[in-house]
């Protein structure tokens, strides 16, 4: 009897320590550090369009490595710099978007985040937001039901 019962205290402590590390993983990859913890793109790039190259910088502060980017025209001088950067813990990668001159930085733990070119320089809207008003009865959809 014992040992059935130490062999479902066993089962019982396995499963909890599976669930447990299966939770943290999905978190991890979800919120887009990576399973090294040195970052899903921590390593310096240049990529090129034709017109400009995008040229990624890696950095630390605090103990925290970081990734910002500069972008230099045809003659290597810098015309655009993102004054900051992002952890690599979360970085997925820093690129332009296809066919144009924006740039795209995704990040797992704020999305993606883009760099609009106006012809001139680089403009980035990530810190507007809009906010929505959601009142009681638009989130009971039974209400209404027939």
């Amino acid at each position: 009897m014992k040992k059935k019962i130490l062999i479902v205290v066993l089962i019982i402590v396995s499963v909890f320590v599976i669930g447990i590390v299966g939770v943290e993983a999905r978190y991890r990859y979800y919120h887009g550090g990576s399973p090294s913890g040195k970052g899903w793109y921590a390593e310096e790039t240049v990529e090129s369009n034709g017109e400009f190259v995008l040229k990624t910088n890696l950095y630390e502060a605090d103990d925290i490595e970081f990734m910002s980017f500069c972008i230099e025209n045809k003659k290597g001088e810098v015309v655009f710099d993102s004054n900051g950067g992002w952890r690599t813990w979360d970085l997925h990668g820093i690129r332009f978007a296809d066919d144009t001159n924006d740039v795209i930085v995704d990040s797992g733990d704020i999305g993606e985040i883009i760099y609009e070119y106006n012809g001139k320089t680089w403009t980035c809207e990530e810190y507007e937001s809009e906010e929505i008003e959601v009142s009681v009865e638009q989130t009971l959809p039974w209400k209404n039901w027939n």
